[in-house]
């Protein structure tokens, strides 16, 4: 776990020392609410991953959506 933490934060403290300047400097708010929006994304995957908490991800969400149609489609044609 340790070692997922320590790459984690050099991956971030690349990231954000790229983009903060370039941010600053953006002036359009439509893109920036996009990209915050993103990086919140992004934080919660990270912490999800350097933890090893195993929360609720898209596979979960696409479990949730389509197991219980794809087993009805399958008992349709199955026969059963």
């Amino acid at each position: 776990m340790f070692d997922k933490l320590i790459l984690l934060i050099i991956v971030w403290i690349s990231i954000l020392s790229f983009d903060i300047p370039i941010l600053i400097k953006m002036k359009d708010k439509k893109t920036r609410t996009v990209y915050f929006g993103f990086l919140v994304i992004a934080v919660y995957l990270s912490i999800d991953y350097g933890f090893d908490m195993n929360v609720l991800n898209l596979n979960h969400l696409f479990e949730f959506l389509f197991l219980q149609p794809a087993e009805w489609i399958v008992q349709f044609f199955e026969g059963e």
